[in-house]
């Protein structure tokens, strides 16, 4: 039987999950409960199921399948699963998501030790102290001329620069631009982030991916300015999207979760609002809004985005899957007054 390009692209067979169920013993599974074994379906489902592949109509396919995940699916599954083996591959050239943690924990703990013997018990990482007392470096505040930095950045929305004690950047002073070089390890914040309260989460982030360029920097030698980009603006040009969306970068932004979010302080919130347990999300990172309220507070606690604590919970590993249609059912479905 032959089914056009678009439609077999569906069924070739690939490692898929099986639910315990009869109907699946018709699909061709070795072990019903748990299957791994490539998905070898009968030619008359095939065939049946021909126009719902095309569809795309994905709550059909599980349903008529009867047990089968959907293929979109497993394809996401297959995806995270790479994902948290490549979290902790080793390279030669980038840190992974576990060596970044340890780095940064050993660092903090550093900081909240000094901070203990001064009489203070920390809750939050003062960003701007943190990199003054551990990393022996400076955060300045200027008024950085992004029409200028195209010249030598290709972007022009830059919020943040890590010196390397070379590179000059355009800094507005007195209603006028000049090219000022900064010592070494100086982080520059554009003024801009100091103007309003709802930006001071977007700061202290900046501030710490540029202190991750610099930890990445002394440990493997390297002697490299940094600039930090505040997103947003649409990139028109092939350099600039490199450099916004590369490893390099992505890493920074590792560096500056572990330090602003340690894992000792999380686990600890966690076990306070959790108890142990874990925090279920469901099919498109939906959340109960009991969840989304309590990961707001640790998002305050933390002095970070409610995106970020997020994306910091899920990389700890501390959301696990929960069926939507369940949810849903429960908490939106009501009984119908006229029966």
């Amino acid at each position: 039987m032959q089914l056009s390009e678009s439609c077999s692209a569906y069924i070739n067979p690939l490692p898929c999950r099986i639910r315990s169920n009869p109907v699946v013993r018709d699909l061709g599974s070795q072990d019903p409960s748990c299957s791994t074994a490539p998905l070898q379906l009968k030619e008359e489902t095939i065939a049946k199921e021909k126009v719902l592949f095309c569809a795309g109509t994905t709550r059909q396919i599980f349903r008529s399948l009867a047990g089968v995940i959907p293929f979109s699916r497993q394809s996401k599954d297959r995806k995270e699963k790479i994902m948290k083996v490549n979290n902790n591959y080793l390279s030669a050239n980038y840190f992974n998501d576990k060596q970044i943690d340890s780095i940064c924990n050993v660092l903090t703990d550093n900081y909240t030790e000094k901070k203990f013997e001064e009489g203070f018990i920390v809750s939050r990482i003062n960003i701007e102290e943190f990199v003054e007392k551990i990393l022996g470096a400076k955060v300045v505040y200027e008024s950085i001329d992004s029409n200028s930095l195209v010249e030598v950045d290709k972007e022009d929305d830059c919020m943040g620069f890590c010196s390397d004690g070379i590179q000059a950047i355009p800094i507005i002073r007195n209603g006028k631009s000049e090219w000022v070089v900064f010592p070494k390890d100086t982080i520059v914040i554009d003024k801009y982030l100091t103007t309003n309260p709802n930006l001071d989460n977007r700061r202290r982030f900046c501030i710490a991916h540029e202190a991750g360029h610099i930890i990445k920097n002394r440990m493997t030698g390297k002697v490299q300015a940094e600039f930090n980009h505040v997103g947003g603006v649409v990139l028109t040009t092939a350099p600039a999207m490199k450099k916004r969306y590369s490893y390099h970068e992505l890493e920074a932004n590792k560096f500056a979760a572990s330090i602003l979010m340690p894992e000792a302080m999380v686990a600890m919130l966690m076990l306070k609002l959790y108890d142990g347990e874990k925090i279920v999300k469901y099919q498109g990172d939906i959340l109960a809004g009991e969840d989304i309220k309590k990961i707001k507070y640790m998002a305050e606690v933390f002095g970070v985005a409610y995106e970020t604590m997020f994306i910091r919970l899920k990389h700890m590993g501390y959301l696990i899957d929960g069926i939507l249609e369940t949810y849903v059912e429960e908490k939106v479905i009501g009984e119908n007054p006229n029966e």
